[in-house]
């Protein structure tokens, strides 16, 4: 088990072309070191509250005090913030307050005795990392998790640790990195055990618990030692600095060689309303008006181009005479000026669109580090399929009550009908993540019917008389629902509705397209389309059903990825950009 490391003790790689790679001492190298050239990369720091998080980040920045570091238990990042170094390579780090870890896990989970307090911490959870998100719409190049060297492991970490990939999800391990720091006790200890600083770190890591081991052989053993306060000396020694600094951007470059940056659902989401803010701003500033002008001209001109290729081409064949050539070349001549005044039309105008993209972007950054963090970071935190949380319940086979995170493809569950209550199997389903943790709304009937539901999915509510599918965020105090009765359907009244947070989403879908959750009659669908259109659309899945249910289970599993089947997210991609 060997850390992923660049560098032995105080030294740096240095190769000459021919000749094989050396190792260096840094502090004989002053500010020769200069970091590895290549994209921009932006980099999100992680941690509990006190273990060097905000330091790491004025390290890779280089400017202490650029994020405020906090000496105690109490986090001085309050809310995500966004720093940037621009000297020999552009560097993006988003320092994050400990929400997920400031007050023990097991703290944490005693809230839920508390409704109101617990779900003020979720909320804060989720804003925070939705703020993230919204300041990296690019996507993240690395995680950086960042823990003190020497620090015991305990039972509440390995739970923040379940919370971090509930909310990143597995792929995200291949962009992470363990940052442990206080690195100058680490080189003391090797110092005094008169052993290599990575001899000493490879001993250190095989003694922490196997929970961690094994998390580390997830993301691929790569760890960095750092050492925060070489930044207060870098004056004097800047080359032992640099030298770290240079071993942190290898290794993420390391890992980021052959893959794009990492990508979550939330990063499309924030992605989305750049574009719609660009797209908006466009419009408004004529740029847009400007572009389709140019694309006509363009057009036009190389029309005319193909035109004259072709009757110049006619007129070889007929021995065409020197005046003929004459204008010929003329024209030619007048069509290619026109062609590189358009050229440069085009660049002045893609150079104009870039400044207003790069605007609109540090805009959005900015405006996620203030308040509530603006239009992406709420857009971000909404963006999410329909579906119910793993508590919810539903009625199988012989009047059986379960749990819809028990379900499994080709159960059966009560539905509600106009014949009255009936079974049905469960096809497919649209969403399932047993471990996410989502704000659902929690409807509350006269007859005292709960249901929890995320904002954008269907349910039925009684509209001019007849049952329509509306999304549950459109629901309102004395409206009408249907829900189980004795006999079958019976309509109801909602008398409150307030938000509440849950683990688990799950969107099982019937032959119907319709469930009965939580004994509230509901759609399987979410506000994408309409229900009947919906419907529709799950046309095939019902077919295959008809023809293999195991088909449908084979199918449904392929592509899954964050809850959703391939072909599900396909279509609800494309719907999405459709709308």
């Amino acid at each position: 088990m060997s850390p992923c490391r660049a560098e032995t003790q105080n030294q740096v790689p240095v190769s000459r072309k021919g000749t094989p790679t050396m190792w260096v001492p840094v502090s004989s190298m002053r500010t020769q070191i200069k970091l590895p050239s290549g994209d921009p990369l932006t980099v999100v720091l992680i941690g509990k509250t006190g273990n060097g998080k905000s330091a790491t980040g004025n390290f890779i920045v280089g400017e202490v005090g650029s994020f405020k570091e906090s000496y105690q238990s109490s986090s001085q990042t309050k809310i995500c913030a966004l720093k940037e170094r621009k000297e020999e390579r552009h560097l993006t780090v988003i320092d994050t307050p400990g929400v997920l870890d400031s007050v023990p896990v097991s703290a944490f989970e005693k809230l839920k005795e508390f409704s109101g307090l617990y779900n003020k911490r979720q909320e804060e959870i989720l804003r925070e990392i939705s703020r993230v998100f919204a300041m990296s719409p690019d996507g993240l190049d690395a995680i950086l998790l960042v823990t003190r060297y020497g620090d015991k492991f305990l039972k509440e970490d390995a739970e923040a640790l379940k919370i971090l990939q509930t909310f990143f999800g597995k792929e995200a391990h291949a962009y992470m990195i363990l940052i442990l720091t206080h690195g100058d006790q680490a080189e003391r200890n090797a110092n005094i055990d008169q052993i290599s600083v990575e001899t000493h770190l490879n001993t250190y890591v095989q003694g922490l618990p196997s929970w961690v081991q094994g998390f580390l052989d997830e993301i691929g053993q790569r760890i960095v030692l750092v050492n925060n306060d070489l930044l207060r000396f870098k004056e004097k020694d800047p080359g032992h600095y640099k030298g770290k600094l240079y071993e942190l951007v290898q290794v993420i470059d390391e890992m980021r060689r052959g893959k794009g940056p990492f990508m979550h659902k939330l990063t499309w989401a924030s992605k989305q309303t750049l574009e719609n803010e660009i797209k908006t701003a466009m419009e408004e500033s004529g740029l847009a008006s400007l572009e389709r002008d140019l694309r006509k001209k363009e057009e036009q001109v190389e029309k005319e181009r193909i035109e004259a290729h072709t009757k110049s081409s006619e007129l070889k064949k007929n021995n065409e005479t020197e005046e003929e050539k004459k204008k010929m070349e003329e024209k030619k001549k007048k069509m290619e000026d026109e062609r590189k005044r358009l050229e440069g039309e085009r660049k002045k105008l893609e150079n104009e669109k870039k400044k207003l993209e790069e605007k609109l972007k540090d805009d959005q950054k900015k405006e996620a580090q203030k308040g509530e963090g603006g239009k992406a970071t709420e857009n971000v935190k909404k963006k999410s399929g329909g579906c119910y949380p793993g508590s919810a319940t539903i009625i199988g086979v012989k009047g059986r009550l379960r749990r819809i995170e028990s379900l499994q493809i080709g159960d059966e569950v009560e539905i509600l009908t106009n014949k009255g209550i009936q079974l049905e199997p469960v096809i497919t389903f649209i969403h399932r993540q047993p471990q996410v943790v989502e704000e659902f709304l929690k409807i509350v009937t006269v007859k005292e019917k709960i249901l929890l539901i995320t904002a954008d999915h269907l349910l039925f509510v009684e509209v001019m008389g007849q049952a329509t599918a509306i999304p549950a965020r459109n629901v309102k105090i004395r409206d009408t629902v249907y829900v189980r009765g004795s006999h079958g359907s019976e309509k109801d009244s909602v008398r409150s509705i307030s938000t509440v947070y849950e683990k688990g989403a799950y969107a099982p879908v019937t032959l119907s397209g319709t469930i009965l959750v939580n004994d509230v009659h509901t759609s399987c669908y979410f506000d994408v389309l309409s229900h009947e259109w919906s419907h529709r659309a799950m046309g095939i899945a019902r077919t295959v059903h008809y023809v293999s249910p195991s088909l449908v289970r084979r199918i449904s599993a392929i592509g899954e990825k964050d809850g959703f089947p391939g072909w599900c997210r396909l279509a609800h991609t494309m719907l999405t950009l459709l709308d």
